[in-house]
């Protein structure tokens, strides 16, 4: 993941970058509120932990829902797979949640977990879901 000057501040690194409709803004998003939550932070805790999980939550739900019609669209052939990840992707962030509740308070490393969960699904599902139509552009 890539770091601008301040070391707890997250951009979407290039590579990952899927080049398809709106997704790449979509997922630059995801990662602002991730670093809106952590600036929030005091001494390593966030602040209103669950307002910032409310919305970051709230936005993968729109991203994964516009995700899934570009997908259907476009006839992917992983869509079932794909769906299912973003079950499990919400699922884990949902964990951290609890998590956070249980103890009372979240930390920076946990929103830091939420980024890396995030960034896992483009590495391992967006990417593919790319590959597919540019195979389709180019043929």
């Amino acid at each position: 993941m890539a770091v601008d000057k301040n070391p707890d501040h997250f951009t979407l690194p290039k590579s990952l970058y899927i080049r398809v409709g709106d997704i790449d803004a979509e997922h630059e998003r995801l990662i602002e509120i991730v670093n809106e939550c952590i600036a929030q932070s005091a001494g390593g805790r966030i602040q209103d932990f669950e307002a910032h999980f409310a919305r970051l939550l709230g936005y993968m739900a729109e991203h994964f829902a516009n995700e899934e019609a570009l997908m259907r669209r476009h006839g992917y052939d992983g869509f079932d797979w794909h769906c299912n990840h973003h079950h499990e992707c919400v699922r884990r962030i949902e964990e951290l949640l609890d998590s956070c509740r249980q103890q009372g308070h979240a930390t920076v490393a946990i929103m830091k977990n939420c980024l890396h969960d995030l960034l896992h699904d483009i590495a391992k599902a967006d990417l593919a879901f790319a590959q597919f139509i540019n195979a389709a552009r180019d043929s």
